[in-house]
């Protein structure tokens, strides 16, 4: 998380500040993701296979974030 945050100070061009932006989208969806996640875990009304399915979707989101974030960081 440190060797990121460097990474992502040394983002000093008008794409960098871009990059930035996007950088914090991808945080605040996976912190969403998250608290999506944890909802639907004690949520009494779901059926395990629905949690199993809902969950499999957030899971599919936050991997497609992390590959974005991981593009962004490679630049």
């Amino acid at each position: 998380m440190e060797f990121d945050i460097k990474r992502v100070d040394a983002m000093d061009s008008e794409q960098g500040n871009k990059d930035k932006g996007e950088l914090i989208d991808i945080h605040n969806e996976w912190r969403s993701l998250q608290k999506a996640h944890t909802k639907i875990t004690n949520d009494p009304n779901l059926t395990q296979e629905q949690k199993t399915k809902l969950i499999a979707e957030l899971q599919r989101k936050a991997d497609l974030g992390v590959k974005r974030k991981t593009d962004i960081l490679n630049k």
